[in-house]
């Protein structure tokens, strides 16, 4: 996956455009990775976590990549809104994913059947008699 997006970046002639969109874009992306911890630890406290941090940590974390993503922002509105953009056009994708999960219980065995007939990834079964 990497390669293919680095040959979508090849035609782009400005490489300081090319850093600062994907570098803010970047730093977005790991502070809601990072957000998590936080959540999770809130929400479900009871659960087994053989990587225990300060909760701390990941809170100046995810202030320092808000701070810097907010900074960019403000100073190249141009520059950095394509790529934060680019990265919340996964909260729809997303939440359609969860809601086809959630609420349609009979689509995904139907998906999953279709794609095995298609790329045929399961072996056929044996009748009994052979």
């Amino acid at each position: 996956m990497r390669a293919l997006l680095s040959i979508c970046y090849l035609p782009v002639t400005n490489i300081d455009l090319l850093i600062i969109t994907i570098g803010s874009a970047t730093w977005l992306s790991i502070g809601l990775a990072v957000f998590c911890i936080p959540y999770l630890r809130l929400t479900q406290p009871n659960k087994y976590r053989f990587n225990c941090l300060a909760i701390i940590c990941s809170i100046i974390f995810i202030l320092a990549t808000l701070i810097l993503t907010v900074l960019a922002l403000i100073a190249n509105p141009w520059q950095t809104g394509p790529g934060l953009i680019i990265i919340l056009n996964g909260v729809p994708a997303y939440g359609i994913l969860y809601w086809i999960n959630t609420k349609c219980d009979c689509a995904i065995p139907k998906i999953t059947k279709f794609l095995q007939k298609i790329l045929v990834v399961v072996t056929p079964t044996q009748p009994e008699n052979a």
